[in-house]
């Protein structure tokens, strides 16, 4: 998500910003399928699962999403977790993390 982070920051304060490099950047407006929602169970499961993210402000099911979005994990998956729910529960991460995930969506 960094790149997305890195785009907003140049976006806001271009002044401030010589240039980025983003590498698969997820810096675009999510506009839901509905076909794939209803014909497609991992996009369904997924799409479920963040809107309970956001809905909810559940770091348990961003780890749930994660699961579902990387079925082939890496070795060291469960260290990578870890590291990410003990971040997340650090005061106020959470709450930055949604903000990052909210950014462009209509409120």
């Amino acid at each position: 998500m960094s790149g997305g982070a890195a785009t907003i920051a140049a976006a806001q304060a271009p002044d401030m910003v010589s240039g980025i490099v983003e590498i698969n950047p997820f810096t675009r407006v999510v506009k839901p399928d509905l076909g794939a929602f209803v014909k497609i169970t991992l996009y369904r499961r997924g799409s479920l699962l963040l809107g309970g993210v956001v809905g909810l402000k559940s770091l348990r099911f961003w780890l749930r999403y994660l699961d579902v979005a990387y079925p082939t994990k890496p070795a060291d998956w469960a260290e990578l977790t870890a590291g990410l729910r003990a971040k997340l529960t650090e005061p106020g991460r959470m709450k930055e993390f949604l903000k990052a995930m909210n950014h462009g969506r209509p409120r």
